[in-house]
Formats: structure tokens, sequence, C-alpha cells
């Protein structure tokens, strides 16, 4: 019965089992964001993003840790993680800092689309 129950993934998952309530700010943000991933435009001038010299450099300019993560299937745009984020603010100075680049397009945070 067990191997059932763990075969089929209703067996509780040690990392969700007995965890704790997320803490948040007065504002009722999250206290802390940690990673979050994020979606980039750049120029068609722009070198290739998901170059490790390209990364490094981003990284140093932004003040965090970036991690190329794919292509969009459309559109030309690339998915990247950002580490070490301090709070939901600090992406969002990360995303309004990417956005006034001459060599990006867009920027924004990729979150989960909801639909009404």
């Amino acid at each position: 019965m067990l191997c059932l129950i763990v075969n089929t993934g209703c067996a509780p998952n040690a990392a969700t089992a007995g965890s704790q309530t997320p803490k948040v700010n007065k504002d009722n943000s999250p206290a802390t964001v940690g990673t979050a991933r994020i979606i980039i435009k750049f120029t068609e001038e722009t070198p290739d993003p998901s170059g490790s010299d390209f990364i490094k450099k981003l990284s140093k300019d932004l003040g965090v840790s970036l991690h190329y993560l794919r292509p969009m299937l459309s559109g030309g745009a690339h998915v990247f993680i950002v580490e070490g984020l301090s709070d939901s603010n600090r992406l969002v100075d990360v995303i309004k800092h990417l956005s006034e680049r001459s060599d990006v397009v867009y920027a924004e945070y990729d979150g989960v689309m909801h639909y009404q």
C-alpha cells in the first residue's frame, strides 16, 4: 500500500511537510525573496546574452547574481534566474535598472499568469 501511495505522488513532500507560514513585511510583501525569474528582451545589437562574459558583466552592473535559464520560444526574449535578492523591492529595482539600459527592449518578472 505504501508503494502505491509513493508512486502516485500522494505521499507528503518532505520539503512542504510541517512548513511554516512565510514571513511578510508590514505591507504584506515577502520578507525575503531570495531568487526570482525575469524575462529580458535585448536589442538585436546585443551580443549573445547566454555567454558567460556577458552574464558576469550584467550581474556586476546590477549587483546581483544572474544565471541564464533559456531563450523564450517566441519573441527573442531570454529567461534569467536572479539570486541574492533581499526583498521584493530589490527585484523591482533590478527590473527598473534593466529597463533603463540602452541594450534592453524590456524586462519583466516571470510570474504565473492568472486569468479571471
